[in-house]
């Protein structure tokens, strides 16, 4: 059995690799400009005609500062604009462009083949158990958080 102390390290090595993995991925894809991140915000974009920077902050998990930073790069390409409310000047609606849809499309592929070569080999009822269990430390960890930052305050 492994090492508690090293489920961190295995955690951090899954991360990486699966990022190199899928940024070849999508050059492969002819999709290099972009990357994971920006098309990880791609994927909460597609399920919204538009959003304001807070609340898509919210469910990338993101700061604000970093968010600005994908939305400023998915701009510049073309990909998604920036709207002023025009009742409250202080709230930006991102909206897509008619670029979208083609990277959106392009990136999904590449996920789906990501999720080929994570559950490779993979009985569907140990798919199943590991997403539950995946899910319930990503829970434990936002709780951590929320709390963290409650009591920080």
């Amino acid at each position: 059995m492994r090492d508690f102390s090293s489920i961190g390290l295995l955690i951090a090595q899954i991360h990486q690799t699966s990022d190199r993995v899928f940024e070849r991925k999508l050059r492969e894809a002819s999709l290099q400009k972009l990357s994971a991140s920006q098309g990880r915000v791609l994927f909460l974009l597609e399920s919204h005609e538009k959003i304001t920077v807070h609340k898509l902050s919210q469910l990338a998990s993101l700061s604000n500062s970093t968010l600005s930073q994908l939305l400023d790069s998915l701009e510049k390409k073309g990909i998604i604009s920036r709207v002023r409310n025009t009742e409250d000047r202080r709230k930006v609606h991102i909206v897509k462009t008619s670029l979208f849809d083609q990277y959106f499309l392009t990136y999904k592929n590449v996920l789906e083949e990501m999720i080929t070569v994570y559950f490779k080999d993979f009985a569907p009822d140990q798919r199943k158990l590991f997403e539950k269990m995946t899910l319930q430390v990503l829970s434990n960890l936002v709780k951590e958080e929320h709390e963290s930052s409650s009591n920080d305050s």
